[in-house]
């Protein structure tokens, strides 16, 4: 009724966006083309298709909003929006499992885009989205970026940081001690020092490189004691030496923590967060006092009350790990009487089920989840808790049951956390169990449920493969099904695998020619990788049979 208006675009994109939130992406598709249509000259036309590309990378239609991105920087490369869409497409690729391109992508923002007045802010953002999806590398290479061209930017010791913590992530130590000396050397009197390095320390434990955290909570603690990030150094500090085993060190620590910062405004938090740590090192006791401390000594904090909680959820804790089933079960009834109100019970329970389930309590982790729903209806841990149970019963040998629980993760919630696996789950187990057709069709659907899942994705056609292959003996499928994965996943190490049992399959049908064809170029595409030796012993096994070389 008002396409003149200038709101109309914006109108335009809603429908759009609202299209694809809704899943009905034959809508989408179309209002999208209506929007490139009716828009291309306007002014806002980049803005406009980068935010319907941003609503298709958070549906994980990956390729769609990587073809729009890809528009945006094609088209109007000279938009305030073009440097967002070049940033977005290194995403979209990452996700989409296409490292080549990606680092073709971020060689691009960093080349076109450099006089850019928002490329600091771009590289930043892009080294944490990097960060966040593991790919460490790549976050390291913007944030050493970041640093060597905006070593002024308020931003510049996050990145330093940044460096310092891809390193730890990488393993590579060296590196990783370079990164943290650099920060502190050029950063020392910046007012969030201590919050850098108490976070680099951070990412040492969570590593299990705990003397190398120790070092660095030491250092926050002697050099900056006044800083609000004290506190949580001293707090690691004590935790650190737990994990080391080194009691005493600890049991300093926690002294020093409570002299030291007993009038701090986090003590109760800094207290139930030790609290945790010692539940998660089964020192029940230990958490027990902790907890304890907070009642008695910051009774009006509003941490008290979930330190009361706590205690109730470490004796359930405690019982189980005992052993003492009855006592278990009548701790656990008088938790959700006293806390059943508590903001959140639904968490508590999953965590006490979480730490079961990783102390292989796999029956007292189903009993917990299974009561989630009762407990603590409409939790938005429902949607996890299905996918959760399949596989306890799987590790008890109960298949039925689990198959079930898969299934009802893919019926009733398809768009929760787990449901891309649960096909892949359902195929392995008919597979397991002899029943080959079951697997073929599971495996295929979970190709079809989840073509965006592209591990999955991939192991499901190499399922396909393996079960042609090796228990129907059914070598012309087989092979078609390694081709396909060749054909589709090429750079991929398990591309080798395919190639060779390939050839395997050409040598069972009696196709000498083929299989020597296929394992040449196995080994001319992966020289020197871990199979390449096999493959060489059954190609010159081949050629033999041929009566000699060719």
């Amino acid at each position: 009724n008002c396409p003149e208006n200038e709101l109309a675009i914006w109108a335009q994109q809603s429908v759009a966006i609202s299209s694809i939130k809704l899943g009905d992406f034959a809508a989408a598709k179309d209002a999208v083309e209506k929007l490139l249509t009716d828009f291309s000259e306007h002014n806002n036309i980049a803005k406009a298709v980068n935010k319907v590309a941003d609503h298709y990378r958070w549906s994980k239609r990956y390729e769609k909003a990587r073809q729009l991105y890809q528009y945006v920087v094609d088209n109007w490369p000279q938009a305030e929006y073009a440097i967002w869409s070049q940033k977005s497409l290194v995403i979209s690729y990452i996700q989409f499992v296409d490292d080549p391109n990606a680092d073709a992508a971020i060689e691009k923002l960093l080349s076109n885009f450099s006089e850019h007045k928002q490329i600091a802010n771009a590289v930043n953002m892009l080294a944490d989205e990097c960060s966040v999806l593991k790919k460490y590398e790549k976050a390291r290479r913007l944030y050493q970026y970041f640093v060597a061209n905006f070593p002024d930017d308020e931003l510049a010791i996050w990145a330093q940081q940044g460096v310092a913590v891809s390193n730890i992530k990488l393993r590579d130590d060296d590196a990783a001690q370079y990164a943290v000396e650099k920060l502190i050397a050029d950063f020392s009197e910046h007012k969030d020092i201590a919050k850098a390095v108490n976070k680099a320390a951070d990412h040492y434990r969570w590593t299990a490189k705990y003397k190398k955290a120790k070092q660095l909570y030491q250092y926050v603690v002697d050099n900056w004691p006044q800083a609000e990030y004290a506190i949580w150094s001293q707090k690691s500090l004590a935790v650190s030496n737990m994990r080391l085993g080194d009691d005493p060190n600890a049991d300093a620590a926690i002294e020093k923590l409570l002299t030291d910062y007993s009038e701090h405004k986090q003590i109760a938090n800094a207290l139930n967060m030790l609290a945790d740590e010692c539940t998660m090192l089964n020192r029940f006791d230990k958490a027990r006092e902790f907890y304890q401390y907070v009642i008695d000594h910051r009774p009006e904090d509003k941490s008290a009350k979930r330190s009361e909680m706590e205690i109730a959820k470490t004796n359930v804790l405690s019982l189980i790990e005992s052993g003492d089933d009855a006592a278990a079960n009548q701790a656990l009834d008088s938790l959700i009487a006293d806390f059943n109100d508590y903001p959140k019970f639904s968490q508590v329970l999953f965590s006490i089920a979480e730490q079961s389930f990783y102390e292989r309590n796999y029956r007292w982790a189903i009993k917990l989840w299974e009561l989630i729903p009762t407990e603590s209806p409409g939790s938005y841990l429902e949607s996890e808790i299905p996918y959760l149970l399949a596989t306890c019963y799987k590790q008890l040998e109960d298949n039925p049951t689990a198959i079930k629980y898969y299934k009802q993760v893919l019926q009733q919630y398809p768009d929760s956390r787990y449901a891309h696996r649960a096909a892949y789950r359902i195929a392995l187990i008919y597979s397991f169990e002899g029943e080959y057709d079951n697997a073929l069709y599971w495996f295929e659907q979970q190709r079809e449920l989840y073509p965006d899942s592209h591990l999955q994705a991939r192991r499901a056609l190499m399922g396909t493969a393996a079960v042609y292959y090796w228990n129907l003996k059914d070598y012309e499928k087989g092979a078609q099904a390694y081709q396909q994965y060749i054909s589709e996943y090429p750079d991929y190490e398990r591309a080798l695998v395919a190639y060779h049992c390939m050839g395997k399959c050409y040598e069972k049908m009696g196709k000498k020619e083929q299989a020597i064809a296929v394992l040449q170029e196995a080994l001319q595409k992966f020289p020197g990788r871990g199979r390449s030796e096999e493959i060489a012993e059954d190609l010159q096994r081949l050629r033999q049979g041929q009566g000699g070389e060719k």
